[in-house]
């Protein structure tokens, strides 16, 4: 029996996740080993989304910003414009940190307009951006004395008294200049370690666009009409089964032409094209592997037989599998 013969499974929406915090994510539970070995934060800053999309990578909102009693304490103090709800200082301080690591291929490490020291390093798999992670939220010993002053400084401008915010700073952990090395290693050998998680996901890369700030990629997110997302989760998680539009549709309780029409508008393709660009992602990371001949892998990703495989290939890829399994493993 081969996949044509097969009765289209009935499909469910997705099922709602019982992770909605990501404290359970494989992304998560690197950060906190990375956490455990020392006094320093982790938090990545999300410049595609993909955090929110795949349960492997969710993350609570604490891992997604700077959250240290500290960096609290500065929004609420000398930050917070109630008009506007815009955190003024710190916003501007993270995107000239964004847009240093994203213009130095192996990151920056520096210090934030208050003196807090912080490792940046941008994400980067399959020769995209993905987001910038910041390893830090400590004090240098010789960064002390400016620190006070800086904090006097910005608080004399905003006129508020510094008295909470240098309390603060006292709880703030503090480490040598000479440690940053050894933490800067850690980090960039758990950037390393995503690459094979990445890869087990089957990414499909070419769908998402890296934006200058998180807050950009979560507003082109809330922009994507909810149903399309819903519609692309499904395809996610029964990419290899027989799917047709009536069936997604049927899932997700809506018309077939409605949904076709909504999903090419917001996507820019059509449900068929996505769903194949869906399973070439997912043939090629079987590819990259080795360890399965063309035809299984055709079978493994939802296609009838090899030879539709290898026309669908060929249109996304410019080449057959088999060449391309071919270069991946000279």
């Amino acid at each position: 029996m081969n996949k044509s013969d097969l009765t289209p499974v009935a499909i469910t929406g997705p099922t709602p996740s019982t992770n909605r915090s990501g404290e359970s994510s494989a992304l998560y539970a690197l950060m906190q080993l990375l956490e455990a070995g020392g006094p320093l934060r982790v938090s990545l800053e999300d410049l595609t989304g993909i955090t929110f999309d795949y349960e492997a990578l969710r993350l609570p909102s604490h891992h997604r910003q700077h959250a240290s009693p500290f960096c609290q304490e500065a929004k609420r103090s000398i930050n917070y414009l109630p008009r506007t709800s815009d955190f003024r200082q710190c916003v501007a301080n993270k995107y000239r940190a964004n847009d240093a690591a994203l213009h130095h291929e192996h990151g920056v490490t520096g210090s934030c307009y208050l003196g807090l020291t912080d490792i940046c390093r941008p994400w980067i798999y399959r020769e995209r951006v993905w987001g910038i992670f910041y390893f830090g939220s400590v004090l240098l010993h010789d960064r002390e004395r400016f620190a006070q002053l800086a904090i006097r400084r910005a608080c004399n401008r905003e006129h508020v008294r510094p008295d909470e915010l240098l309390a603060r700073l006292e709880q703030v952990p503090r480490i040598d200049r000479s440690e940053l090395s050894t933490y800067e290693q850690r980090l960039d050998a758990m950037i390393r370690i995503l690459t094979p998680v990445l890869d087990g996901l089957g990414l499909p890369t070419d769908v998402y666009r890296t934006f200058s700030s998180a807050a950009d990629a979560r507003d082109r997110k809330a922009s994507m009409h909810p149903l399309v997302m819903r519609a692309m989760r499904l395809i996610r998680m029964h990419y290899n089964e027989p799917l047709r539009l009536p069936h997604i549709a049927e899932a997700l309780r809506c018309h077939p032409g409605y949904l076709g029409r909504l999903f090419r508008k917001h996507a820019g393709c059509t449900i068929s094209e996505y769903l194949q660009r869906e399973r070439i992602t997912r043939a090629c990371r079987l590819l990259r592997l080795g360890q399965m001949d063309v035809t299984r892998i055709a079978y493994e990703v939802g296609f009838a037989d090899k030879s539709n495989f290898g026309r669908a290939f060929r249109k996304q890829k410019g080449m057959s599998p088999g060449a391309f399994q071919q270069q991946q493993n000279p």
